[in-house]
């Protein structure tokens, strides 16, 4: 969320919601409790203090109803492949695909950002495995 987001997000929950449904202030503390309180750590400061208050007055917020715990979701672009797919793949196998891999019409949403960032992880977990292979590889264009 960008910065001018959060501000907006949080005026909103500094507002408080409409007062003729919640007349009093505990209640109305409470609703901003249910909404900061799973973000606390995260928000600046002085929200992360205002969160750290409502926590201590009302404890630690309830799962989400039907929430898994541990459950994830992906951020930033989609890739062609999972990372576990890529882990699978021998380097000559990765290099081959890398090199002839090219987006589609088909989802326009997969992109070579979303493989980089992929790639990026899978390489940082073993660069050695990587980095013996890429020295014996030839370099493109070179003669």
């Amino acid at each position: 969320m960008t910065a001018a987001q959060q501000s907006e997000w949080l005026g909103w929950i500094d507002a408080g919601p409409d007062p003729d449904k919640m007349g009093v202030d505990v209640e109305r503390r409470r609703w901003q409790w249910r909404r900061l309180a799973p973000l606390a750590g995260t928000l600046p400061d002085v929200w992360n203090e205002r969160a750290a208050r409502l926590v201590r007055e009302f404890g630690a917020p309830p799962l989400v109803e039907g929430a898994e715990q541990g459950a994830t979701f992906s951020v930033g672009w989609p890739s062609p492949l999972s990372e576990e797919k890529l882990r699978s793949m021998s380097v000559e196998e990765l290099a081959g695909f890398l090199e002839s891999w090219r987006p589609t019409t088909l989802d326009p949403w997969v992109q070579p950002q979303g493989l980089a960032e992929r790639v990026t992880r899978v390489v940082a977990e073993d660069p050695g495995r990587f980095a013996e292979r890429a020295s014996r590889r030839p370099r493109r264009g070179a003669a």
